[in-house]
Order: C-alpha cells, then sequence, then structure tokens
C-alpha cells in the first residue's frame, strides 16, 4: 500500500489498485502487465524472450510503450488543442498590428513635418522601428509573466491541466509578433516616402 502522484492529465486519470480489488470490480483480464528487469539485463533480449514465451501478446520496451502512449494522447486532444492556440495567436498578432498600425497613423503629420524638415525616410522608419521593438518587447514581457502565472495557478485550481511555459515558444512568439507589427508599422509610412516632403505635410494636414 502506498501514495502516488502524478498520475492525473487532460485527457485521463491513473489509479493504482491491487488485482484482487480490479478483479472484483472488473474482470482479471489486465490490459498491461509491467515487467521488471534487471539493471543489467538488455530491454530488448527480454521482450524477445517475453514475446516468444508467450504468444500473440504485443512486447514494449519503455521507450516504445511511452511513443504508443504519446501517439493516442495527440489523437484524441493535442490537435485540437494546437488549432486553438494557433488561432488564439493569430487573433494576438492581428490586435498587436492593429495597435501599432493605428499608433503609426496617428502620428503620420509629425513624421511629414520631420520629412518637410529634412529627415529621410529610412531615419523615420528607424523611429517606427524602434516603437516597434519597445512596444512588442514589453508586451511579449508581460504576457510572458502572466502566462508563468497561469502555469503557476492552474494546476492548483484543475490539477488535470498542466501548462508548460519554454524558452523556445516565447522566443518564436516574440519573433513572429515582431514581424507583423514592423509590417503594419512601417505599411502608412509608404504613403509618405514615395512623396516629395511638401506634398506629404499637405497630404497629412
Amino acid at each position: 500500500m502506498g501514495l502516488s502522484s502524478g498520475g492525473s492529465s487532460i485527457t485521463n486519470t491513473t489509479v493504482f489498485v491491487s488485482q484482487p480489488e480490479f478483479a472484483r470490480i472488473h474482470h482479471a483480464v489486465p490490459s498491461y502487465l509491467l515487467v521488471g528487469i534487471e539493471p543489467s539485463a538488455d530491454a530488448s533480449t527480454v521482450a524477445e524472450g517475453v514475446r516468444q514465451a508467450v504468444p500473440g501478446v504485443t512486447v514494449q520496451t519503455r521507450e516504445e510503450f511511452a511513443a504508443s502512449e504519446a501517439r493516442i494522447v495527440t489523437d484524441m486532444s493535442a490537435d485540437l488543442l494546437r488549432l486553438m492556440s494557433t488561432i488564439g495567436l493569430l487573433i494576438a498578432m492581428a490586435v498587436v498590428a492593429l495597435g501599432l498600425m493605428t499608433a503609426t497613423l496617428n502620428r503620420l503629420q509629425e513624421y511629414a513635418v520631420l520629412k518637410a524638415l529634412g529627415a529621410t525616410t529610412g531615419r523615420l522608419a528607424g523611429a517606427v522601428t524602434v516603437q516597434v521593438l519597445w512596444t512588442v518587447t514589453l508586451a511579449a514581457l508581460v504576457a510572458s509573466t502572466l502566462a508563468l502565472a497561469l502555469s503557476w495557478a492552474v494546476p492548483l485550481l484543475s490539477p488535470a491541466v498542466t501548462i508548460s511555459i519554454t524558452a523556445a515558444a516565447v522566443l518564436r512568439t516574440t519573433v513572429g509578433t515582431l514581424a507583423v507589427g514592423l509590417l503594419a508599422a512601417a505599411w502608412p509610412l509608404h504613403r509618405i516616402g514615395v512623396l516629395d516632403a511638401a506634398t506629404a505635410f499637405r497630404e497629412t494636414r
């Protein structure tokens, strides 16, 4: 007798019972049998021996069994969760792009004045790039902090749900958002870039 933890996931819960108790509440035919081997034994050799001794059964090593179970979980829920997270990411990127484009449009007259005073289009684009970098970086820090807080709080409220935040995922999201933000913010400057300074100033008044 003893206690175990970590047996719950978003798809199922694992419970350990004795063989007599399992036979009483269900039936005496198990679905899986876990076979322990000596540290010096070779897993593949033992698996082949079991396969020959008990014909008709599927014998898997620890790695093969884990990969098989992972595929089942992926087929059941991972694709749906991946689709939902992708849709959420696209919506978030659209909001960021719209916000940065609006901010640039609101300052378009200021950029036209700078161009009339001699600022080059490249310098204006550099100013917009700095604004986007600061905005996306701060947004990524806030979002990552909130995500880490949720990854700590959600398992407390629902132990079956585990949220994992990786540095690679944060980096990919930040780089993607930065690219979208730069395109959205730099697009309004094209209208000024193709015009002379005086015309650009008049069109933004």
